[in-house]
């Protein structure tokens, strides 16, 4: 089963666009293998797989790929249990900042990060395969963005504060409300959401409820379904079964029912950090194949989204030599008035 190794804080240079660079590594315990359903971040990560199985045939770095996973909003069921994983968070506006194109482009995908840089993407890729250990695998990892961060554009800063605003609310402020505090219009709010995180205001509101709800569940943490829906703004129990059915394929008292049965939380070196419970790991044989509405990823699906990413969609880093733009601030933005 996979286990943080790792959590790091990002080099300086990175500090503007990523949240942390994390090491996931397989324990090599005797018990089966495990499927992993991975719970939405509402974040878009750089990941760098090695399979299992490939590393004892084709060396230490093995079959592994150089991806980029764009914000999800459901579930997704990785169908592989990797030999380590490296993974860069990316904050709100960074993806959009870095790559040139909006977030929402890559929205519940999984793809190839050359289909973003091309020839750069491969040539990074190449210098990961060839690292020698894990220690310098991580090194290599920040340097291909450290590389580059001069011709990066300044994220968002709007991008974060909303997200920081929804965060301090636990998922329950309204569109108008974060307007509101915004300084922009609905429909502003809504680009830079979709732009800057991928999502829309309502998706990343059911991704953060729902990731909330997980964590409480797990530990416990409440006496009955009530307690649940007043924290989290639900109109009724109904409304939040309802929803977390919508994103999780099951109701919350069967998905504790399976997790007691056969679920497990990631290990991690940091007390207290609980951000793993976006991993579950479950034994293979209990659900091999994801319910409808799950996102699986494994080598076929992540070769076949890449070759259906529209080449429009590429980008060079030249493109972003430029300068940085300028963040839109809230006296630029059009009256309501203006909108219509």
């Amino acid at each position: 089963m996979l286990k943080f190794s790792i959590i790091q804080d990002p080099h300086e240079a990175l500090k503007d666009y990523v949240w942390f660079t994390t090491v996931l590594e397989d324990t090599k315990t005797p018990d089966s293998s495990f499927n992993y359903d991975v719970v939405p971040l509402g974040d878009v990560c750089i990941t760098f797989p090695i399979l299992t199985w490939s590393k004892e045939e084709k060396g230490p770095a093995g079959m592994s790929f150089l991806l980029v996973a764009g914000a999800m909003s459901k579930l997704m069921r990785v169908m592989v249990t990797p030999h380590q994983v490296l993974l860069m968070r990316l904050k709100p506006g960074a993806f959009q900042a870095m790559f040139g194109i909006p977030a929402h482009k890559v929205k519940n995908k999984v793809i190839y990060l050359d289909k973003l840089w091309g020839a750069e993407g491969k040539a990074w890729e190449k210098r990961l395969k060839e690292a020698p250990d894990t220690p310098t695998r991580i090194q290599v990892f920040e340097e291909g963005l450290i590389r580059h961060r001069a011709k990066f554009k300044a994220p968002d800063p709007y991008a974060a504060k909303a997200v920081d605003l929804m965060k301090q609310a636990d998922g329950k402020m309204t569109l108008e409300e974060l307007s509101y505090r915004l300084g922009y219009t609905d429909r502003q709010v809504e680009r830079k959401f979709e732009d800057g995180l991928g999502l829309t205001p309502k998706e990343y509101q059911r991704v953060l409820r729902c990731r909330m709800l997980i964590l409480r569940m797990l530990n416990r943490d409440f006496k009955d379904w009530s307690d649940l829906v007043a924290d989290y703004g639900y109109f009724d129990q109904a409304h939040l079964i309802n929803e977390f059915k919508a994103f999780m394929g099951m109701s919350p008292e069967k998905f504790l029912k399976k997790f007691d049965a056969k679920g497990k939380i990631l290990e991690s070196p940091l007390p207290g950090v609980r951000d793993e419970t976006a991993f579950l790991g479950y034994e293979e044989e209990s659900d091999p194949r994801p319910p409808e509405g799950f996102i699986p990823i494994d080598v076929e699906s992540v070769a076949r989204q890449s070759a259906d990413f529209p080449e429009i969609q590429k980008h060079s880093l030249k493109d972003s030599t430029k300068g940085s733009a300028k963040p839109e601030s809230p006296s630029d933005r059009p009256r309501k008035e203006d909108e219509r």
